[in-house]
């Protein structure tokens, strides 16, 4: 009975169907309160009354013992869930976007009250967004819950700070636009946990879950660092819980979304909670006010198990040793795939072996608008990822980058795709400072278009980099030699262009990093793209011929215009003394009109005359 137009309230009566299992009456304009003759229902099992204007309270439904599935979405329900810990034990998934909801239940407003033993047990599946629930929430009521979308509410926290309050068994959890602050104690231990989202909130505390000592980086500066005392000094300072607290559980989270949060920490320090997890495949936290250095402290991680028995093992033989074993260090997050960091203020990155470890998974990064200086990785970063985005960034230079750019002449992008076979090794690669060869950036020939500079002229015109192999977006400035070109009547290299001087022109024919001169016969003003023939001359085999005797130059079009291609020869008008080329349809110089003479036919028609101009 779905989608038919049904209106007005529900009649009292229908409760007294009790045989009724499944009740489809969304997507009709039913209204008003439901009744409380509901109750009734004992044998549904499904109860759709989704994208209704239905009102009121959910409380009619609290006694549907056999209830599995319920959709009341879109709606305007107030209060709470339909109460019914008793009743409701088969109750699996409750569908409730888009109402006036405050609360999970009328408990929620008794503080410290304990759900132990009483709770929807069987619920699987909540969806509660684009309600009004409020305050701090407790979902210990669903102690086996698995999916929950509690976005766009009011939410400020967790009861007890989320310990004993959020159910182990969550799998995903949404809590984008709300009211929370920082991430809850209670977040420790979510090892299930696959999909957590957290974007457009409050966060400004980071949690220091997982942090290291600064400083240690990998087994090199552990070594270092045990040279200069005991190598047991070194182990019990990196497990020290109290001052480096264990990293969170969240042994199961491939997808983590904080974006838009006033977090505000250090870029390294922003990912030590995150870089022990060997799932993590998608991170999100554009604009995050995320700044400093993203150093190499944010890919050490370690076996922890390991070094406990290794220092055990020291301690119980007062060893001295001064080194670790390599295997007990492990590469961070090594299937991460997809990174946005877009609008921070991080200014430079400095983590190769991170970049080792992501060589393999990692298919885009976004780490447009920020104020990048630096990039030191390892050099593959460039040539690996699928999509790499660090446009924005004016002060990054390739220079500072382990970038490579090809400046072989290319026709099309495409030229280099049947390159990928290395037939002309030279040209497909290019050596690195050291010992890696990599594959170039090289510029797109078609793809140049006119920017503006600082005083608003356009003077140069800039491209991007092929993605024969794959995008990598920088700024113009990135090499504005390798990007840009003067614009046809300029000179110079990159973006640094001066206007040719008046005789001489430049254009894409002859070049434009030096104005050439014109010829002799031609001229041309300041800023030119081509010279134009001088009076008496035209277009031909060389850039200008001369008219010969018994023609006119003929300015083509009339528009004014002086390019080469305007000007031609013409026979001479009867009636004109051509025997020097003549200027036929000359300009008309200020001050100065035209004189048209009629002249008049020798034919048989005495009365025939043309016009001609002079």
């Amino acid at each position: 009975m779905s989608s038919n137009n049904f209106s007005g309230p529900l009649p009292p009566s229908l409760g007294n169907a009790g045989k009724l299992w499944g009740v489809w009456l969304n997507e009709n304009s039913l209204s008003g309160a439901l009744p409380s003759t509901l109750s009734g229902w004992k044998s549904v099992q499904y109860l759709y009354i989704n994208n209704n204007n239905f009102s009121g309270t959910l409380k009619p439904l609290s006694n549907l013992t056999s209830l599995r599935a319920l959709w009341v979405a879109n709606n305007s329900f107030e209060g709470h869930l339909p109460v019914g810990f008793q009743t409701l034990k088969n109750l699996t998934e409750i569908h409730a976007a888009e109402n006036r909801l405050i609360s999970f239940s009328d408990y929620d407003y008794i503080i410290g009250f304990d759900y132990s033993g009483a709770g929807y047990e069987s619920l699987r599946h909540l969806d509660l967004s684009f309600n009004h629930i409020e305050w701090s929430i407790d979902l210990s009521i669903f102690p086996n819950l698995e999916y929950a979308d509690l976005s766009n509410n009011l939410i400020t926290g967790f009861a007890r700070n989320g310990r004993n309050t959020i159910p182990q068994s969550l799998k995903v959890l949404h809590l984008e636009h709300n009211l929370l602050t920082a991430l809850p104690e209670g977040f420790r231990s979510m090892p299930n946990l696959e999909t957590l989202h957290l974007a457009n909130n409050h966060i400004s505390q980071w949690p220091k879950w997982g942090s290291t000592p600064s400083g240690f980086c990998d087994n090199d500066h552990l070594t270092a660092a045990a040279s200069e005392g005991n190598i047991l000094n070194v182990l019990r300072s990196l497990l020290n819980s109290t001052y480096f607290p264990l990293p969170p559980d969240w042994g199961s989270l491939t997808h983590l979304d904080v974006s838009n949060n006033p977090i505000a920490v250090d870029a390294t320090e922003f990912f030590m909670p995150l870089k022990w997890q060997d799932n993590l495949q998608v991170l999100e936290a554009s604009n995050c006010e995320l700044d400093g250095l993203l150093g190499c402290e944010a890919s050490f991680v370690f076996d922890r198990a390991a070094l406990e028995e290794e220092k055990t093992i020291l301690e119980q033989a007062s060893s001295t040793s001064s080194t670790i074993d390599w295997w007990h260090l492990f590469w961070p997050m090594p299937n991460l795939g997809k990174i946005s960091l877009s609008d921070n203020n991080i200014t430079a990155i400095d983590t190769t072996e991170t970049w080792k470890a992501w060589e393999s998974s990692m298919y885009h990064l976004d780490l447009r608008n920020n104020s990048l200086r630096r990039v030191t990785s390892y050099p593959d970063l460039f040539e690996s990822i699928d999509n790499l985005k660090l446009a924005q960034n004016p002060d990054l230079k390739r220079e500072q980058t382990a970038a490579c750019i090809s400046l072989t002449a290319i026709e099309k992008c495409q030229d280099l795709r049947r390159d990928l076979n290395l037939t002309h090794k030279n040209f497909s690669w290019c050596p690195d400072k050291e010992t890696y060869e990599l594959r170039p950036l090289v510029p797109d020939p078609l793809g140049y278009s006119a920017r503006r500079s600082d005083n608003g002229e356009e003077r140069f015109e800039c491209t991007e980099f092929c993605a024969a192999w794959n995008q990598v977006e920088v700024d113009y400035t990135f090499d504005s030699d390798a990007l840009c070109r003067c614009l046809p009547g300029y000179e110079g290299t990159g973006i640094n262009c001066t206007m040719c001087p008046a005789g001489t022109y430049s254009n894409r024919q002859v070049g434009t990093q030096t104005c050439k001169q014109c010829p002799d016969d031609a001229g041309s003003h300041e800023g030119s793209a081509a010279c134009y023939c001088r009076l008496g001359y035209e277009r031909g085999n060389e850039p200008c011929e001369p008219c010969t005797a018994g023609s006119v130059g003929v300015r083509m079009g009339g528009d004014g215009s002086e390019s080469l291609e305007t000007w031609t020869c013409r026979d001479c008008l009867p009636g004109l003394n051509c025997s020097l080329p003549v200027n036929y349809n000359a300009s008309v110089l200020p001050s100065f009109f035209q004189l048209t003479v009629q002249l008049q036919s020798d034919g048989l028609s005495h009365n025939a005359t043309r016009e001609v101009t002079t």
